[in-house]
């Protein structure tokens, strides 16, 4: 079967989503297991922070809060007393619960902000590399001149058409 360009963009949007579900169970099995092994563990935001960290690094803000709210209600409904309920009996767990949100929106934003950065930088390396080629096609001289306040002057920019006219 071939994917249409839409749906490869479409599936691209989503991807982030199904990693978030999927690593969030993942996740759940794995303190499932450690659980088993080692008896209780305490700490149930070090585990679910994973999830959180993979899926924004891959899509950005709304998917790290998906993966957090997501990891957050799937650690209080499987994992916190009392379980396969919604709601938190120890004021610690419930602190350290309210801190797997703060840390997954924060981490979430931080990503986002990253993400953004990248785009930029991805776009002025496309801005520079088209200007690049007009500045070597252009008939003529491109070039920059600078007047100092003492009133030296200097060109500090001056395209390659330079050395055809003078050369």
């Amino acid at each position: 079967m071939v994917i249409a360009p839409f749906d490869r963009k479409l599936a691209r949007a989503w991807m982030p989503y199904a990693v978030a579900i999927l690593l969030t169970f993942v996740t759940l099995e794995l303190h499932r297991r450690l659980t088993g092994m080692t008896g209780a563990v305490e700490s149930v935001q070090l585990i679910f922070v994973v999830p959180i960290i993979l899926t924004a690094y891959l899509g950005g803000l709304l998917p790290g809060a998906f993966a957090t709210l997501l990891c957050a209600l799937t650690a209080d409904y499987f994992v916190l007393a009392p379980v396969h309920q919604f709601g938190i009996a120890s004021s610690t767990q419930t602190a350290e619960w309210l801190l797997l949100l703060i840390v997954g929106a924060v981490l979430s934003v931080l990503t986002e902000a990253l993400h953004r950065s990248r785009a930029r930088a991805d776009h002025g390396e496309r801005l520079q590399g088209e200007l690049a080629r007009i500045v070597a096609t252009a008939p003529g001289v491109i070039y920059s001149f600078l007047l100092r306040p003492d009133g030296s002057s200097c060109f500090p920019y001056a395209s390659p058409g330079l050395r055809n006219l003078f050369g």
